[in-house]
Order: structure tokens, then C-alpha cells, then sequence
């Protein structure tokens, strides 16, 4: 326990770091800069696909390397790569192919931190007082959206005057100073305890032996095979929200950076609420109803932004719901895995996921080329409404459920 006040310090220098994280002077605007520059719907959405199937290749081997080296090393690497990615955009940034090189760093940033960053903010949370982890996360994603939105605002004005160039030098700036901040982390003692454990083994077979044991805890616990599956379906209709809102404003008339990222702000400020009030509302009762309350509203709002006035309104509900969402997903998924293998586990759900996004971002971009943005969102709300009722019908939700009560 003499570790314990140092460690308790890690919980304001997360604050810090999701502060710098989400420096979103160039990405706030990204998609409607993408059309800007010409890209079709289907460009756009290559970029994602490039993204996501690396995220898929790296997800398994950077948990693992997570879970068997160390949390506070692994994260800190990711986040100078993704500080020194928008200092590499700036050598060409009106080419497509240099998004498409940002999209490749990106995603090994990403992996580099997916599952990493949310177990180490866990197991910091077990040493100091495991019932603040709640409070904790809705905090952090409080403050990852509220400085995304301002940033937003100021990238959009930068963007408007000076040019994209200065949004993007800003941002990598941010990223570095973010590195700078988790390198003074203190990784939990507890950490050190798996470390030697496996240390015997040679490390080929550490890495197989945990990926394996990951899996298995994926696939054959019915409580978190439940939540792999929501959480992939959560991802692909956050992940279309996001790229549908800036066009989606644009053909409402919006026609400058800094109104499409005043909007794009307006939305963050709302997940960030709804974040922080889930955390502080969510019990272990009550989180199954919140669960089934947010999916209802995921799927009314990709079907309202079909009718007639009624798009604004429709991204309202539909960003109140992913923020909530978020924050009930990562407390269950948690609470579920085994420490040793947490960074892992969460690592293949974030696998996953990019593999079923990469699976349909090239079919969602060229039915929007062809369909449009308003009648691509209602046939995937009615296909998500049928997906949820599925899934909340099946045995592994009533697992889940019944052990809520």
C-alpha cells in the first residue's frame, strides 16, 4: 500500500491527459474538410476501412503486449504517435494518399491505447478505491468531450482564417504534451505481480497463451459474449453518426468550418452530460433498464433523421445515447474480465469491432453516394431496431439481467 498515494496522483494527470487527447482542432472538422477537398462518401469511408482493418490486425497483439509489459509504457508510445501524426499530415495535406497514411498511424496509436488506458485507469481504481471507478471514467470522458467541443469551436475559426494547416500543428502539439504527462504515471505494484508470474514462459507463448485465455473468456462467459456483441453494434452506429453529422449540416446550408464546428460542439457538450449523468445516476440495479432505455433511443434517432425538421432533434437523442452507453458499457465489461487479461479482452471487443465496421463502412459510403445521407440513416435504424430486439432476446441478456437484480 505505500504505493497508494503515488498512485492516486495517476487519477489527475488522467484528467490531464484526456485534457490534451482531445485537442480536436483539425479532427473536430475532419469529415467536412474531406468534403471540401473533393472526397466522395466512398473516399471517406476507405479511410475508415484502412483504420479499421489495422485496428483489427493490432488490436490482440498490442493487448497483449499491454497485459504482459506494461500499461503506462505501451499507452505513452501510442500517444507520441498520434502527437507526431499531424506534424507528418502537414507535409502534404490536400493529397488523399496522406490520409490514408494518418488513417495507418492512427490506427497504431489507437490499438497501442484501446484496451490499455481503460485497464490501467481500472486497476489504479482497485488500489485506491474501486467504487469511485464510476465517477472516475464519467469525469474522463466528461472532460475528453467538453475540451473536444471547445477545440472544435477554436479549430473551426482557425481553420476559417489562417488555414486547416494551423488546426493540425496545434493538435499534434497536444499530443506530445500528452506523452510528456503519462510518462509520469505510477503503474500499480499489482501489475509488477503478473509480470512475474509469466516470466518463466518464453514469450512466444506468453503472447498465444493470452490471447487464447482472452478469447475464451470472450466467448464462452455468456454475460460478456452479450456485451462483445452490443458493444460492436454500439461502435458501428456511433462510428455512422459521426460521419453523417458534418454533411448532414452542410446540406442543411451550413457552409463554413466554424458553424459545421460549433454544431459538432453542441453535440460533445451533450455526450459529455449525459456521460457524467449516467455516472452518477447508474447502479447495478438500475444499469440493464438505463441499457435497454439507450438502445431504444439509438435506433428512434437514426430513424427520425429521416423525417422532415426533425434531424436536429434526431442527433440530440442520438449523442445523449451513445455518451450514456459509453460509460455503461466500460463499467460491465470491467467488472467481468480478470485483471491479468483485462487489457486483452478489451482489446479483441475493440478488434472486433473494427472488423465489423470495416465489413460495412465501404457499403454505408456508396449507399450514401447513392441514397443519400437521410434514407441511409432510416433503413440502418430499422435494421439496428431488429438487431437490439434479437440480441435483448437471447440467453446471454437474461444471464446478464439476472444477475442485475
Amino acid at each position: 500500500m505505500k504505493y497508494a498515494p503515488k498512485i492516486e496522483q495517476n487519477i489527475s494527470k488522467f484528467y490531464l491527459c484526456a485534457f490534451f487527447d482531445n485537442w480536436a482542432f483539425a479532427t473536430g472538422i475532419l469529415v467536412f474538410h474531406y468534403r471540401e477537398l473533393g472526397f466522395s462518401f466512398f473516399q471517406i469511408f476507405l479511410i475508415s476501412v484502412v483504420y479499421e482493418f489495422l485496428n483489427f490486425i493490432l488490436e490482440i497483439p498490442t493487448g497483449a503486449l499491454a497485459d504482459l509489459w506494461s500499461y503506462k509504457k505501451t499507452i505513452t508510445i501510442g500517444y507520441f504517435i498520434s502527437g507526431m501524426s499531424f506534424f507528418i499530415v502537414l507535409i502534404r495535406p490536400e493529397a488523399y494518399l496522406t490520409y490514408l497514411v494518418w488513417a495507418v498511424l492512427s490506427a497504431v496509436c489507437t490499438t497501442l491505447n484501446s484496451g490499455s488506458v481503460s485497464a490501467f485507469i481500472y486497476e489504479t481504481m482497485q488500489v485506491v478505491d474501486i467504487n469511485r471507478y464510476p465517477v472516475v471514467l464519467s469525469r474522463i470522458s466528461a472532460i475528453s468531450l467538453v475540451t473536444r467541443a471547445v477545440s472544435m469551436v477554436i479549430g473551426g475559426i482557425l481553420a476559417d482564417q489562417i488555414g486547416f494547416n494551423a488546426a493540425l500543428l496545434i493538435s499534434g502539439i497536444g499530443g506530445l504534451l500528452q506523452t510528456a504527462v503519462h510518462a509520469t504515471t505510477v503503474e500499480p505494484a499489482r501489475r509488477k505481480v503478473v509480470q512475474i508470474l509469466v516470466g518463466s514462459q518464453p514469450i512466444f507463448q506468453r503472447f498465444i497463451t493470452q490471447i487464447e485465455d482472452s478469447f475464451s473468456i470472450l466467448f464462452k462467459n455468456e454475460k460478456v459474449r452479450f456485451l462483445l456483441i452490443y458493444g460492436i453494434m454500439y461502435f458501428v452506429i456511433a462510428e455512422f453518426t459521426t460521419v453523417i453529422f458534418q454533411p448532414y449540416l452542410a446540406e442543411l446550408g451550413f457552409s463554413t468550418k466554424s458553424q459545421v464546428a460549433l454544431f459538432s460542439a453542441g453535440s460533445l457538450f451533450l455526450m459529455a452530460a449525459s456521460a457524467m449523468l449516467c455516472g452518477r445516476i447508474k447502479t447495478r440495479r438500475n444499469e440493464v433498464k438505463l441499457l435497454i432505455g439507450t438502445s431504444a433511443g439509438l435506433c428512434l434517432g437514426l430513424v427520425l433523421i429521416f423525417l422532415p425538421k426533425l434531424g436536429i432533434p434526431a442527433f440530440i437523442l442520438l449523442y445523449a445515447c451513445i455518451g450514456a452507453v459509453e460509460i455503461i458499457l466500460a463499467d460491465m465489461l470491467n467488472r467481468l474480465i480478470p485483471s491479468e487479461n483485462r487489457a486483452t479482452v478489451l482489446s479483441a471487443q475493440n478488434q472486433l469491432s473494427s472488423l465489423s465496421y470495416a465489413c460495412m463502412a465501404l457499403f454505408l459510403g456508396a449507399a450514401m453516394d447513392s441514397l443519400g445521407i437521410k434514407l441511409s440513416a432510416l433503413i440502418t435504424g430499422i435494421l439496428l431496431a431488429i438487431g437490439f430486439s434479437v440480441l435483448f432476446a437471447g440467453n446471454s441478456f437474461k444471464e446478464l439481467a439476472s444477475t442485475n437484480t
